[in-house]
């Protein structure tokens, strides 16, 4: 998929709350699977040294309680429902993680 420049910007900026509104829906409409598990919901990406950037990435945070082997049609759903949005270049990642510190610096 190709990384979007920074022209893409305030299209991403002007579609994000719309965008996380409907992922934390899809989370929540899996019970058992991704439903009440979610502890982070970001959008992150990353330039490298060389100037080069990954793509933008919704990243998804699930509580350890949740298996991971009923993620594949939640992710499936994922990936389409962002996919609405194709000049951002979204890609969806869906993973374990905690966010106790997230945020915050010593």
């Amino acid at each position: 998929m190709a990384t979007p420049n920074d022209e893409t910007f305030p299209a991403m900026e002007a579609a994000w709350d719309e965008i996380k509104q409907g992922v934390h829906q899809i989370l929540e409409s899996h019970p058992g699977a991704t439903a009440g598990y979610m502890n982070t919901l970001g959008l992150f990406q990353i330039e490298f040294d060389t100037g080069e950037r990954s793509p933008r990435t919704v990243y998804v945070s699930l509580d350890y309680d949740s298996d991971a082997s009923t993620w594949p049609p939640v992710v499936r759903e994922l990936e389409a429902y962002v996919a609405r949005w194709p000049a951002l270049g979204l890609d969806v990642y869906v993973g374990y993680g905690e966010t106790a510190g997230l945020g915050y610096f010593d």
